[in-house]
């Protein structure tokens, strides 16, 4: 008795490249959301918003730009949109200050940035970017 292994011919063979897209990098990603960042605080400052809703819009934009970052990557943007609330939304000529008040919101966006990932990741994943 005779066994007799069959292999698939070569032509059936799949082979799979991975390349990783620009739009996985993070650096990319990150500019992206510092986009984002600026045309929500120029569309705040054009249309007059009142500080609230000024800076929940930059919140939500620094929610929306840090879904799919690294975690120091998501510190940077929510860094990022507090230095430009503060310095030109609520102050003026970009002035920086750290009264209690305003490490507040630094502290509240850092919160935002980070629990966009920890609330559910894989639902993240799957709204896109």
């Amino acid at each position: 008795m005779s066994t007799t292994q069959t292999h698939p011919p070569d032509t059936a063979r799949v082979v799979l490249h991975v390349r990783s897209r620009m739009r996985d990098e993070d650096g990319l990603r990150y500019g992206w959301a510092h986009t984002g960042l600026v045309a929500a605080a120029l569309t705040a400052g054009a249309t007059g918003m009142p500080g609230p809703m000024s800076f929940t819009l930059i919140a939500v934009t620094t929610l929306l730009g840090a879904r799919r970052l690294a975690g120091t990557w998501r510190v940077g943007i929510a860094v990022a949109a507090w230095a430009i609330w503060t310095g030109f939304l609520h102050h003026t000529l970009g002035q920086l200050t750290f009264a209690d008040p305003d490490l507040l919101r630094l502290a509240a966006l850092v919160t935002v940035a980070i629990a966009c990932s920890i609330v559910r990741p894989g639902r993240w994943d799957r709204l896109g970017g």
